[in-house]
């Protein structure tokens, strides 16, 4: 597999690891059936694998990729333990402790994820950037709006932690702001990878 393969081949799992994470987020505020939601846990979890092979694939183009890869390693990491730590404390402790690991657990993921994305958007438009600026600006466009979902997702989960007012509502909107991030991160990776058609300047060439 040369370079250019390289690059089409990790560009295509990040984008099918993105679709499935904005379709997972939309199934989230969604009245599903409990059959419906056992698949989304799943869809989530081949994202998360998805997206370790795109960044693994494309990790020797540049440290944006690269600092991903290990940023979603972690991610996987942490939904183990965090998993395993909040069924332990609903089995010793209480209901009332394992939701509170959970939520503990969910920050620390939401932000392992969000950091990959940012750097990953970041590695994207690096790599592009020498043969197609114009669509380079659109990715930093959308980089721009990570840290925002960020902040949002922060609040929503600080709400519900401490039973303020409101979280409902700021769940919500976080829900969905992040949906519609990976959505046009998704459509800007679906772009970069045609964009990768043509022979692009880069690592190891």
């Amino acid at each position: 597999m040369n370079q250019n393969q390289r690059r089409q081949r990790g560009l295509e799992l990040l984008f099918l690891a993105e679709v499935l994470a904005a379709v997972v987020g939309l199934g989230s505020f969604l009245p599903l059936p409990d059959g419906v939601t056992g698949l989304l846990s799943m869809a989530s979890m081949a994202g998360l694998v998805l997206m370790v092979a795109g960044l693994n694939t494309l990790r020797s183009q540049n440290s944006s990729y690269r600092a991903a890869y290990r940023l979603t390693i972690a991610e996987l990491v942490l939904a183990f333990v965090g998993g395993t730590a909040s069924a332990f404390a609903g089995m010793v402790v209480s209901v009332s402790a394992m939701l509170q690991v959970l939520t503990v657990a969910s920050i620390g993921t939401m932000i392992l994820e969000l950091a990959a994305m940012y750097l990953s958007c970041g590695g994207t438009v690096e790599l592009i950037r020498p043969t197609a600026p114009q669509a380079a600006e659109q990715g930093s466009l959308i980089r721009m709006l990570i840290p925002i979902v960020l902040v949002v997702g922060l609040v929503s989960q600080a709400l519900y932690l401490f039973s303020l007012g409101l979280s409902s509502f700021v769940s919500l909107l976080a829900s969905i702001l992040q949906v519609v991030c990976q959505a046009c991160y998704a459509r800007f990776l679906f772009q970069c990878r045609k964009l990768t058609g043509a022979a692009m300047p880069g690592a190891g060439e």
